[in-house]
């Protein structure tokens, strides 16, 4: 699905993905308030998101939809914006966006973008892995850890990893995490250990640095 105030860029993207068999147009809209009453109508496994729309822009139109239950199957959500300033970038990461892509983006781009979400991997232009570094491509933050990875990584976590990841940076036992969010002690356990792998870190110490680093906890 598609979600962008110029119709022109709505009609652009269905000419270029209509040549790619294997990934639908099944909707769009030019707002992001029609978009959230549309989607358990249309049901994307994808979502393609411009920021700067009238009314409910797409960074708000994606935190209510990481925060509200409006799917069965929430979509993943790839941000289309000319917008790459690493602020604004970051800030879609932290609401829950799994993909980000210049508006310039060739065919070929936008479809592995897109079958690289569907399938749970985050996926990041170029120029996006470039601002987050700050200019430099690998260019490491001052702790000796790649920002750009660093943001991916994020965005590959579900919302309730995130949560789990903040509550044991907060100093919570399994036990208290299995209690606050009603779920079996041997669950966050699981949680924890798919957090070590998918960040490649394998000390509580590690994650509790990332989480103050990414913003989860103050």
């Amino acid at each position: 699905m598609i979600v962008d105030d110029h119709q022109v860029v709505i009609d652009g993207l269905q000419a270029v993905l209509r040549d790619l068999p294997d990934i639908e147009v099944v909707g769009y809209a030019n707002r992001g308030d029609e978009a959230l009453q549309q989607l358990p109508l249309f049901n994307p496994d994808v979502l393609l998101l411009d920021i700067d729309m009238p009314g409910m822009n797409g960074l708000v139109m994606l935190e209510r939809l990481r925060r509200e239950d409006v799917l069965d199957k929430t979509p993943a959500v790839i941000i289309l914006s000319m917008h790459l300033e690493a602020s604004v970038i970051r800030d879609a990461i932290a609401k829950g966006a799994n993909g980000y892509l210049p508006k310039n983006a060739n065919a070929s781009m936008l479809g592995e973008a897109i079958r690289s979400v569907a399938t749970g991997q985050p996926w990041f232009a170029p120029e996006v892995t470039l601002a987050l570094s700050g200019g430099g491509g690998a260019t490491p933050s001052p702790d000796g850890e790649n920002t750009a990875s660093d943001a991916a990584k994020l965005a590959s976590l579900s919302e309730r990893e995130r949560e789990i990841l903040a509550a044991i940076a907060e100093g919570q036992s399994s036990r208290e995490i299995a209690e606050s969010l009603f779920l079996s002690p041997r669950t966050v356990d699981t949680h924890r250990s798919n957090l070590m792998r998918k960040l490649d870190i394998h000390k509580v110490a590690g994650l509790i640095r990332f989480a103050l680093k990414q913003g989860l906890v103050e």
